[in-house]
């Protein structure tokens, strides 16, 4: 009698639900302290360690360039579309970038609508800003270069963003956009008083405060550096050093992705993945 009341229209769901195995680890793990008994944080690094660094090129075949970058667990993905002819720049000799910065909808633990937010439009002009200073628009002029970077998986909001910088530098390279220089990006967090590098989603909820810095390697100039929370100037300037560091080896990384997908185009061979890899001790500062 009891199966007369329930609709059969509708996905009745059970009565009593039970939190998924993934989420209670990680609400287990927002518990334990930052560093553990051997001055190591809950991954193995040391304060001013970098997560492995993975970068492909040519990783979206439609588009006219393209960039994977994977940064620990956090996994980024960038496609660019043009240059191409934009009516609406005819009064201008200098070209157009725009910047498309979305988070997947599985991308973070909780699931996320398709409707763009108001964080992802923030951080869309945050690449934007970051990426201007190092393209040539007048190589390009009266035309428009669209950018997409998709966030596949989310382990650090912050750390994504700078993981979608790269990615979006290398794809416009790879697309043959004329540039000054590659833009690599790091990030730095204020944890109990220090400088913790790259942090992780679970790192970032004890955070205090944090950076994330764009740097111009070969330049040797920043071209975006956003700061929240208060700390000291000496603080402050500590992160930077860090930061600039990390780009650095980042920045070498991905001018060596780039050669390799040129040597391959000139020996006009199979097509291949063009990978560079970095592991702990490399980015170690």
């Amino acid at each position: 009698m009891a199966s007369a009341n329930i609709d059969r229209k509708r996905i009745n769901g059970p009565e009593v639900s039970v939190i998924p195995l993934p989420l209670q680890g990680e609400a287990s793990a927002e518990q334990a302290p930052l560093l553990n008994q051997d001055a190591k944080r809950q991954d193995g690094r040391n304060v001013e360690t970098v997560r492995p660094f993975f970068i492909k090129t040519g990783a979206v075949p439609a588009a006219d360039g393209s960039a994977f970058v994977e940064q620990g667990n956090t996994k980024v993905i960038c496609a660019v579309y043009g240059p191409r002819p934009d009516r609406k720049l005819t009064d201008t000799d200098r070209g157009r970038v725009t910047v498309e910065f979305r988070l997947a909808p599985f991308a973070q633990a909780k699931r996320r609508g398709f409707v763009k937010d108001v964080v992802e439009k923030e951080y869309s002009q945050v690449l934007e800003d970051a990426l201007a200073p190092a393209i040539v628009f007048e190589s390009f002029s009266k035309a428009a270069v669209d950018v997409f970077v998709t966030v596949l998986e989310d382990d650090g909001t912050l750390a994504s963003v700078a993981a979608g910088v790269s990615a979006a530098s290398l794809a416009l390279a790879d697309a043959g956009i004329e540039m000054y220089d590659l833009v690599a990006a790091c990030t730095a967090g204020f944890v109990e008083d220090m400088v913790v590098m790259d942090l992780t989603a679970t790192e970032e909820k004890l955070r205090k405060g944090s950076m994330l810095l764009a740097y111009m390697s070969s330049l040797n100039q920043v071209s975006q550096v956003i700061q929240t929370g208060s700390v000291g100037a000496t603080t402050a300037e500590e992160a930077m050093d860090f930061c600039i560091d990390a780009c650095a080896e980042i920045h070498t990384l991905m001018s060596e992705a780039l050669v390799a997908a040129a040597h391959e185009a000139q020996s006009q061979t199979a097509p291949t993945n063009n990978v560079a890899v970095v592991d702990d001790d490399d980015m170690e500062l």
